[in-house]
């Protein structure tokens, strides 16, 4: 079942399995993601339209920036028509 606590799986096990118990009708977006505990190693995986950055503060000086580290590719043809 989805709801238990198994860090050895995938995160697109897990999604394909949150979409095959799904019983509604329509579409959505989804953004996984997963951190290792021990090896601080980070997974995302994303369904849908949507996207995800990853951002990093980072102080210079006095004052303190935002640096985009990641930017996810989309998933659409064009605005508002996704694969």
């Amino acid at each position: 079942m989805i709801y238990e606590k198994d860090i050895t799986r995938s995160l697109k096990a897990i999604l394909c399995e949150a979409v095959s118990i799904n019983k509604h009708m329509g579409s959505s977006t989804a953004v996984l993601l997963g951190l290792d505990p021990q090896t601080a190693i980070m997974r995302t995986t994303n369904l849908g339209d949507s996207g995800y950055m990853i951002f990093r503060a980072k102080e210079d000086g006095e004052k303190i920036d935002v640096e985009q580290l990641f930017k996810s590719k989309e998933q659409q043809y064009r605005f508002n028509f996704p694969y």
